[in-house]
């Protein structure tokens, strides 16, 4: 058994609902932070910044490292992550 540590993140208006979302379709959770609001910290004065909603989480898989971020990347996918535009970020699994 694995153990592998996550940052889930979006900065979309659901920015909440996204992380929630993510967080239930990893695999085993058994410990996650609380999710946090901040602004983007490139510019973290500006009332009009992008807010981004950021958690942790630890999951236990079998599966090794390779494929676990294959996994992450594909939940990433189905949840409509587009790399085209890397400035909204709907949502962002970090193998960590």
């Amino acid at each position: 058994m694995n153990i592998y540590r996550v940052r889930v993140g979006s900065n979309a208006p659901d920015r909440m609902a996204r992380v929630e979302e993510a967080i239930r379709r990893l695999p085993a959770v058994d410990w996650r932070s609380e999710v946090v609001e901040s602004p983007d910290w490139r510019c973290p004065d500006d009332p009009d910044a992008m807010i981004y909603a950021n958690a942790e989480v630890t999951c236990h898989s079998l599966l090794p490292r390779d494929q676990f971020r294959a996994l992450l990347k594909s939940i990433e996918t189905k949840m409509g992550r587009d790399r085209s535009h890397p400035t909204l970020v709907s949502i962002d699994l970090d193998l960590l």
